[in-house]
């Protein structure tokens, strides 16, 4: 079970109409980009649930400095956004993308290109969209790649991880391990550790310098397609289809617990800046905010001014009459109460 003190309550946040396949906060914490499988990117401010603006795109990832985020259209392109007001400011050219990612400094943008039976690894430089190097090696299922926080390696992998050395290109380490295609990969915040997720639902944590196992996670009893560590290391979130939330202690290795709401697969996880809360999407299409260390009296106002953002017909009161779901809303026209899988019933 989890320590109270660890994880408080959660809040449904937003109904997307479409499965949630990403979600990301900004680095001040303030904005929160859920991503749907309809290529509908909503950016929504965490403290008050106003909606900031919509883009068209999947695989959103903020520069540090916030000012700026890279999305992959339908074109299959990277794009990049000007944050405040929603303007596209430049395209990069070149093959069709999967997913990208920002470096440390925002300078290069890393990208899985989307070749069908040989996806590759590529940088971008961000000031004038052109190709700095292809990372050596091709491989077939390829899904992310995660740079580490001081920029200086690139970590991918199907069922091997392989590390790049971000400046040359070379791979520096393969690590086997997984049995399955992996599809969710992160660095901690030291850089010390890299998680590695996989279909089985199987978590490795790997010793980045000498490129031993670190530890293996098992609990999960099916696909885990994300891994967020939060801000201090301690924690590791998993976002697994078994439709609940994984919470590790990373040095230990131990699940600390489950977190359950979601009705469907749980497909994304991202902890704030400040490590008080843990955003996750699911297929439910729906967005929920898990308060971590966060005051009852923080929460309660957070909640308000989210209840406030949900359509005018809904308001958070009792349990769902169908399921007993505790996250519910009530249909003050119609005078029934339903959670969100039977909101529409």
């Amino acid at each position: 079970m989890l320590d109270p003190a660890i994880i408080g309550n959660h809040w449904l946040l937003k109904y997307i109409g479409s499965s949630v396949i990403g979600v990301a906060f900004s680095p001040d914490g303030r904005v929160l980009a859920s991503v749907g499988a309809n290529y509908r990117v909503r950016l929504s401010a965490v403290e008050s649930g106003h909606d900031w603006w919509q883009i068209s795109g999947i695989g959103v990832t903020f520069s540090p400095t916030g000012k700026m985020m890279a999305a992959v259209g339908r074109d299959s392109k990277a794009h990049l956004w000007e944050l405040n007001q929603g303007r596209e400011l430049k395209r990069v050219e070149g093959p069709r993308m999967r997913s990208v990612v920002f470096s440390h400094d925002g300078q290069t943008l890393a990208g899985v290109t989307d070749g069908s039976l040989r996806d590759k690894v590529m940088v971008w430089n961000t000031t004038d969209q052109k190709p700095v190097r292809k990372m050596k090696g091709q491989w077939y299922g390829l899904q992310n790649v995660a740079f580490s926080p001081n920029g200086e390696l690139l970590a991918g992998g199907s069922k091997r991880v392989r590390v790049w050395h971000v400046e040359s290109g070379r791979v520096l380490q393969e690590l086997a391990g997984h049995t399955e295609i992996i599809e969710a990969i992160s660095f901690s915040p030291d850089g010390r550790l890299l998680a590695t997720a996989a279909r089985n639902g199987v978590i490795i944590l790997w010793n980045v310098q000498t490129g031993q196992v670190a530890a293996q996670l098992t609990g999960h009893t099916n696909e885990v397609h994300s891994v967020a560590f939060s801000p201090n290391g301690q924690l590791l979130a998993s976002a697994c289809w078994d439709k609940t939330i994984g919470l590790w202690n990373v040095e230990s290795g131990a699940l600390l617990g489950r977190l359950h709401g979601h009705h469907s697969y749980v497909h994304c996880v991202a902890f704030s800046p400040d490590g008080r809360f843990l955003a996750s999407g699911s297929w439910d299409r729906t967005v929920r905010l898990w308060g971590i260390n966060v005051s009852e009296d923080e929460w309660q106002h957070i909640a308000r001014q989210w209840q406030q953002r949900l359509s005018p017909g809904w308001r958070k009161a009792g349990r769902c009459e169908q399921c007993g779901d505790r996250v519910r809303f009530w249909n003050r026209w119609r005078g029934v109460r339903r959670c969100s899988l039977h909101r529409k019933n």
